[in-house]
């Protein structure tokens, strides 16, 4: 069985950053995004998504230290989980959550720039020569 889930999206809201008594590093947040869609009248509609997440160890302190504010544009993978409890009224309640396995960098950086180095259009790498369209192969 396959449980392998991406997203792409944004912090609803600045990090929670917690240790365990056992010192084991944890985050809790919330990512949120959204996708459009062709309503029944031809009309295009937008829906809002909002997924809770959670990572250890490593990645909690990766995250809480690169992408710790709202508003900051992550690429999460993991895995789907369902988190079961009763309240203090006595009713069972439940959620599904995104137990993160990894993340990565996406979109622009907090200070405006690209989180790539930027293209050189003339730069040729040295022992490399620049191909005209009538050399290419396809």
């Amino acid at each position: 069985m396959l449980n392998q889930m991406t997203i792409h999206g944004r912090l609803t809201k600045d990090m929670e950053k917690k240790t365990t008594a056992g010192g084991i590093d944890s985050v809790q947040f919330t990512v949120a995004w959204s996708e459009k869609f062709k309503k029944a009248d031809g009309t295009e509609g937008e829906v809002k998504l909002f997924l809770p997440c959670k990572a250890w160890r490593g990645l909690a302190t990766f995250l809480d230290k690169f992408f710790h504010a709202k508003g900051s544009e992550v690429l999460l993978t993991g895995r789907l989980e369902t988190e079961e409890w009763d309240n203090q009224q006595g009713e069972h309640r439940s959620r599904i959550v995104l137990n993160v396995s990894g993340a990565d960098f996406c979109g622009k950086r907090q200070d405006g720039q690209t989180g790539q180095a930027p293209a050189k259009q003339d730069a040729i790498p040295q022992g490399f020569t620049a191909a005209n369209e009538n050399d290419l192969p396809f």
